[in-house]
């Protein structure tokens, strides 16, 4: 245990062997530790806490997550963002709000330097966990209607990322891998998904923003249905306490206002 806690020698070539066995059992135990954790993303300076050991802390995890960020397998967030097309990047800047995250040239460009408190990614995991989140709005979304509003969908992911980052990591990770499209209608951000897993996404079509806005006007009707039938029961109600009846007459006029008003919105349902 001594020897994997201790720094590692300047120069590999001296034992080949021993750095490579090191190199590797940290690799995978900060992968495994981030599954543990439920973390899809961590900063270098946790990590002394996650392996601290008797008092003892790990000495070389910096030359081993470098070696994580140039073989690909942690990217900082900024720079997983920005991986993505130039019209994700914008939308998720502007949405997203993943903090922080540092628009340099240098960030964008991307290196293997690892800053001890920037957010690193850990690419396995954001994959996997992007696996999960696909299947479960594949199983929520009807097929003919793929098109979800991003509100809606951050609802039905709860159980899958359990805050907002880790949601927005993986809707990245789909974008990239064109299993999502996002676009934003009139205010409303709304996220399309492929049909199946082996299919890629495609673009934002009228069809699409036509459906969305029909199931949006229906469901605001609906609203209003439910709120005018809970107003007639409270009015039914009332009527039923009162010391005296009203008249005939005024109980047809009652009813017929409250029939006028729900015809109305099913009149609009309807059409």
């Amino acid at each position: 245990m001594a020897f994997l806690f201790s720094a590692f020698k300047r120069n590999r070539e001296v034992n080949c062997s021993d750095w490579d066995t090191k190199l590797a059992f940290w690799t995978a135990l900060i992968v495994q530790e981030a599954a543990r954790r439920s973390r899809l993303s961590f900063k270098p300076r946790e990590l002394s806490s996650w392996f601290r050991r008797k008092g003892t802390v790990p000495l070389g995890l910096d030359t081993v997550l470098q070696d994580m960020a140039r073989r690909g397998l942690i990217q900082k967030e900024s720079s997983f963002a920005a991986s993505v097309d130039a019209g994700w990047l914008a939308w998720s800047v502007g949405l997203f709000l993943i903090k922080p995250l540092k628009w340099t040239l240098t960030s964008l460009l991307g290196n293997n330097t690892v800053s001890p408190d920037e957010a690193y990614v850990v690419v396995e995991r954001v994959k996997e966990k992007a696996v999960e989140l696909l299947q479960l709005c594949q199983n929520y979304l009807e097929s003919s209607h793929p098109v979800v509003a991003f509100a809606r969908l951050q609802e039905v992911c709860q159980g899958v990322c359990n805050d907002e980052k880790t949601f927005c990591l993986c809707l990245l990770q789909l974008q990239r891998e064109k299993r999502v499209m996002v676009a934003e209608i009139d205010g409303d951000k709304i996220v399309k998904f492929s049909h199946s897993p082996t299919n890629k996404v495609s673009t934002v079509t009228e069809i699409d923003v036509g459906v969305y806005q029909l199931v949006k006007c229906e469901k605001t009707l609906m609203q209003k249905v439910e709120t005018l039938s809970q107003e007639a029961e409270r009015y039914i109600k009332r009527m039923k306490t009162l010391p005296i009846a009203l008249p005939f007459s005024q109980e047809i006029l009652f009813f017929s206002i409250v029939f006028q008003r729900q015809s109305k919105i099913q009149i609009h349902l309807l059409l």
